[in-house]
């Protein structure tokens, strides 16, 4: 029930934030009587919807993973830093190249909204990631117990977690960008906003996602490799008759830990749960013909 409630508020204020003073200019007045821009209205509205739902979950999880020392603290600072400058830059100066304003106070509401966006979910969601790997590097030269393989479990999920909340949040962003685009072009035929403007911007996100998660699963994987190799016992010859159950012990280890599963496909593993957004996305973003 309080999830729901946190949906309708989340809708409620996104909405209300896009419609303030809607009809202020005939150009805005214009733009949203078309049903295209009550489409993407909607999709930015559920955007917000969702960020309601999971900050709080979110944040939770994030907490655990907050700087313990002024290296981590340094570290996490400097690349949430650079990921926020390239969220914020590149729009911005896709902005002063072709502006696309069609609805009265774009200027700051848009950014607005995205900031809300980053501190709801994409702050915690970085913290997190960010904080898996300092996490994971503080405890590479750190005394080994067998309690150490439920950690790195729990420590790998909520890796998993964070990348899932940062692929959703990509892929509901990417969708409303087809909305817009779509909406645009029902507006004025003649605006430039072409079909590829919509992939470039899913991939510049997706860069972003991987900039972040991929340093944070190789360290991941370095400390769940040690991990397995310091609770193995000393490898017996290949011609020992133990060396089968210690190798049996190995792949039974890897294969608990997933030390098999490379960055890649845990990226593609999101990207294919996430390929529904991206399909509506990509349905919206080209026009239809006659």
């Amino acid at each position: 029930m309080a999830l729901a409630v946190r949906a309708v508020v989340g809708f409620a204020t996104g909405a209300a934030l896009l419609l303030i003073n809607a009809r202020g200019s005939d150009q805005s007045s214009q733009f949203v009587s078309h049903g295209e821009a009550t489409l993407w209205i909607i999709l930015l509205a559920g955007q917000a919807a969702f960020w309601v739902m999971v900050t709080s979950y979110a944040w939770k999880i994030a907490r655990l993973y907050l700087p313990r020392s002024r290296r981590d603290l340094e570290r996490i600072a400097s690349s949430i830093a650079v990921i926020l400058v390239f969220l914020i830059g590149v729009p911005a100066a896709a902005r002063v190249v072709g502006p696309v304003d069609p609805i009265w106070g774009a200027g700051w509401k848009i950014p607005l909204f995205t900031a809300a966006g980053f501190f709801l979910v994409g702050l915690p969601s970085l913290i997190g990631v960010l904080g898996t790997q300092a996490f994971s590097v503080r405890n590479l030269r750190s005394t080994i117990e067998e309690s150490d393989i439920d950690g790195f479990i729990e420590l790998r999920d909520d890796l998993n977690r964070f990348l899932a909340l940062l692929g959703a949040t990509i892929g509901l962003a990417v969708l409303s960008t087809g909305a817009l685009r779509n909406a645009v072009l029902a507006y004025n035929p003649k605006a430039e906003f072409p079909a590829e403007g919509v992939l470039q911007y899913g991939g510049f996100l997706t860069l972003l996602l991987a900039f972040a998660y991929a340093p944070a699963y190789h360290a991941l994987l370095r400390l769940g490799q040690r991990i397995r190799d310091v609770l193995l016992p000393k490898r017996p010859a290949p011609k020992d008759p133990g060396f089968g159950d210690w190798y049996a012990t190995r792949r039974n280890l890897t294969e608990l830990l997933q030390l098999e599963v490379g960055i890649y496909q845990r990226l593609q593993t999101t990207i294919l749960i996430l390929s529904p957004l991206v399909s509506a996305a990509l349905s919206l973003a080209i026009p239809k013909t006659s």
